[in-house]
């Protein structure tokens, strides 16, 4: 439950901080997802190798799963934070083509009704 409130505010504040330097949210969000969930699986994969397939089934071998969690929830913040990183090493966009303080209007062309 903590892995998915973790995923709702990190998604936040990339979508934040990808509209700022001009890059789609939705890709980095999605890398992030993604990422979690090969890390998520890979975990599963490797404690089901190694304690045996009924491992989520028993109660006493999920008793030894959970310190595993703790890794995942470290790999989503590990995540979060190269995905950060990535994105603050961007340059900002400039939405201003012009001086945002030139309050001048442009001159109309009219010698097309000549």
């Amino acid at each position: 439950m903590l892995d998915l409130i973790l995923l709702i505010v990190f998604g936040v504040i990339l979508h934040r901080l990808a509209v700022q330097k001009g890059e789609s949210p939705g890709k980095w969000i999605m890398r992030m997802v993604f990422s979690y969930l090969v890390l998520a699986f890979t975990l599963v994969g490797i404690s089901m190798f190694y304690m045996g397939t009924d491992v989520f089934i028993d109660p006493d071998k999920i008793k030894q799963v959970v310190p595993f969690m703790t890794i995942c929830l470290a790999g989503l913040i590990g995540i979060f934070l190269i995905l950060r990183y990535k994105l603050t090493g961007m340059d900002d966009v400039e939405y201003y083509d012009e001086d945002p303080k030139d309050t001048e209007l442009p001159k109309k062309d009219f010698s097309h009704f000549r």
